[in-house]
């Protein structure tokens, strides 16, 4: 009787133990499945790029007052706009987190961040910044930006149909070699002729020996792409002082509010890529929002801060379809989806590409360029 006691309280101890176990993986299977995915915004917000940080934290103001049950958990890191100094603070920042997803900005600190990322356990999905050959064969990324193929291209297809000749003038570094080199190639493979392909520093400071080339040649339309201040806002302005009256078409960097709105007058007529945030009544409405909020916020809206909120917005489009975080899924699952700069394609290999338009300046607004 004793025997027959003691073994049936052993299975009921047993089972006990079993059902407590059992409890003891369901809640924490619960509470993981609950917890929030760290987002670490590694942004300028000192150093020589603290200038936008102001205007990122109001655009990431915006994503958060439009999205009260952000799925995420936002972790602001500053980048010092440096690469090593992002990698060390980046490496800090995620201590004891093996599964998290890292926003950078900028092509240096991106090249530089991937890998280490990648190392740590994590995935980076980087806004405004270039394809680089650093990041080639990288499985653990994917970019949210315009690339030398979006703002090359557009051009040369408008310029061929009013002009059989064109110059071009770049920024002599990765992004304006590679979108002259792309906006040649279109435009000769139309039937038209490049004059000349004139190279200008970032970090020039006397714009008129290069402008001079310019009006020497007598090129009916030119090309101009590339990045450096104050050096490509000057070029406008040069070209103006000194009597261009060709044909002007810009890349997109002539839309960002620093450059055309510090031209004022010489900016007028000038033919320029941009994202659809940009225009005073946008096509789409999330772009209109966007618009709005920002305006609300006292920033003018433009590619470097819709880029950033597009970022916020695929990441929320990721989780909340509980989709895996990695390259494949946006090219092969995502593969396009509407953001506030209008139309979003991902690319295999963790590129992308926007569908941009033309615009111009008249009466200091930015308004669209009719398409042919």
């Amino acid at each position: 009787m004793n025997k027959i006691k003691y073994s049936t309280w052993g299975k009921v101890l047993v089972g006990i133990l079993v059902c407590v176990m059992c409890l003891v993986v369901f809640f924490t299977h619960q509470s993981n499945r609950n917890e929030k995915t760290n987002v670490y915004l590694l942004l300028p917000l000192t150093g020589s790029g603290a200038q936008v940080s102001s205007d990122l934290k109001k655009t990431l103001e915006i994503y958060l007052s439009r999205n009260t049950n952000c799925l995420f958990n936002v972790k602001l890191v500053d980048s010092e706009f440096n690469p090593m100094k992002a990698i060390a603070a980046i490496k800090q920042a995620t201590v004891g987190d093996d599964n998290f997803i890292v926003v950078s900005c900028i092509t240096s600190v991106t090249a530089a961040i991937v890998p280490v990322v990648e190392e740590l356990g994590g995935f980076t999905i980087p806004f405004a910044a270039l394809k680089s050959q650093a990041l080639v064969g990288r499985k653990s990324f994917q970019r949210i930006s315009y690339n030398a193929d979006d703002v090359a291209k557009l051009p040369a297809d408008y310029l061929i149909k009013m002009e059989k000749v064109a110059a071009v003038l770049y920024s002599n570094e990765d992004y304006g070699i590679a979108a002259k080199d792309i906006f040649c190639k279109e435009f000769e493979a139309k039937g038209g002729q490049i004059l000349a392909k004139i190279p200008f520093s970032t970090q020039e400071q006397n714009t008129r020996e290069v402008i001079k080339k310019v009006i020497d040649i007598k090129s009916p339309s030119l090309y101009v792409v590339g990045v450096g201040v104050p050096a490509y806002a000057n070029i406008f302005r040069t070209l103006k002082a000194q009597g261009y009256d060709g044909k002007i078409v810009a890349d997109i960097v002539f839309g960002a509010p620093f450059v055309y709105t510090s031209l004022g007058a010489d900016a007028e007529g000038i033919t320029f890529v941009t994202s659809e945030e940009s225009f005073s009544s946008p096509s789409t409405e999330l772009a209109r929002v966007f618009r709005e909020d920002c305006l609300a916020k006292g920033m003018t809206p433009y590619y470097f801060l819709a880029e950033f909120f597009d970022t916020l917005c695929v990441i929320d489009h990721i989780l909340s379809n509980k989709c895996k975080i990695e390259q494949d899924t946006f090219s092969k699952e995502i593969k396009e989806i509407e953001t506030a700069s209008g139309t979003l394609r991902f690319l295999p290999n963790g590129d992308c590409c926007y569908r941009l338009k033309l615009a111009t300046i008249s009466n200091n607004t930015i308004v669209p360029v009719p398409e042919k």
